[in-house]
């Protein structure tokens, strides 16, 4: 885990960790230099549980810099990813791990979760293709796999150079292409085994032109975007009248008409989120 100003959210994820029915793991934290009460909530965690290893930068290095540090002290032969704002269910690592030992050609598995909003509210589940040869197809246009529900072997993606350390925003995507083409297999359980929460404001969210209109416009895609159509009508009293029409073509707009928009859009508009990945890996192999 690496946080980063989470103190709102930071004690329920520790604690989801630190209640997971596989007990057997070494919990490592990286503060990068939040100037909120991360520090001091992970100090009383880290007095109060040995296997939690806490270090702290001075100055912030961003995401995949921590995330490689870490991937680098750790020893287990498995890695679990984690944020300090999501929550982990309590079976995540018994059911992931048993099916790593079940699976042994699979390097990487993730699995579903369910979406929170920013102050806990529960939305939906997160919909994803059935097929992971589907999920893999889609990967250079949208990215259905979670990062915090990856749970991966620690040689495997050492061996592949870890996160591009020039990606700080979604450096998940570009190493799970990146894994794809080198033909590191991976796999996704069919259990939702993570609270994913979704706030406006993050890197992920901020990749998605909905963020821009408001919280409840930013919900209601949300809702549409993972099959929750109906869902999604009671939001409509709180959408202003500007934003109707934007709505009203994501509530009609049959998914596979989506996707192939979706597709469209990658390739051809500079502003898409596909793109933005493309010009940030062109800078990085510079």
């Amino acid at each position: 885990m690496a946080v980063k100003d989470a103190d709102a959210w930071l004690e329920d994820s520790v604690k989801s960790i630190l209640s997971q029915t596989f007990r057997d793991f070494e919990f490592l934290i990286v503060d990068d230099a939040s100037k909120d009460k991360t520090r001091q909530i992970l100090a009383q965690f880290a007095a109060s549980d040995s296997r939690i290893k806490v270090f702290h930068n001075e100055v912030s290095i961003g995401l995949p810099k921590n995330l490689n540090r870490l991937i680098l002290r750790a020893r287990g032969e498995y890695i679990a990813r984690m944020d300090g704002d999501d929550i982990s269910k309590k079976t995540r690592f018994a059911n992931q791990l048993n099916f790593m030992e079940r699976h042994k050609e699979i390097d990487i598995c993730f699995c579903e979760a369910d979406i929170i909003m920013e102050d806990g509210e529960p939305l939906c589940k997160k919909w994803s293709p059935t097929s992971i040869r589907l999920a893999i197809w889609m990967l250079p246009f949208i990215n259905y796999f979670v990062h915090p529900t990856a749970f991966f072997k620690r040689r495997v993606i050492v061996k592949l150079g870890a996160y591009n350390e020039k990606f700080e925003r979604a450096q998940d995507w570009e190493l799970w292409q990146r894994c794809q083409k080198n033909g590191i297999r991976m796999a996704v359980v069919p259990d939702a085994l993570l609270e994913y929460r979704l706030r406006a404001n993050s890197s992920s969210a901020q990749l998605s032109s909905s963020s821009k209109y408001g919280a409840d416009y930013f919900k209601a895609i949300v809702l549409i975007r993972n099959r929750r159509k109906l869902q999604s009508l009671h939001l409509l009293p709180k959408i202003s009248v500007r934003l109707f029409p934007k709505y009203l073509i994501n509530l009609l707009l049959p998914q596979m008409v989506f996707l192939v928009a979706v597709i469209l859009n990658g390739m051809f508009n500079r502003q898409s989120a596909a793109q933005t990945l493309l010009r940030q890996d062109a800078i990085a192999k510079k």
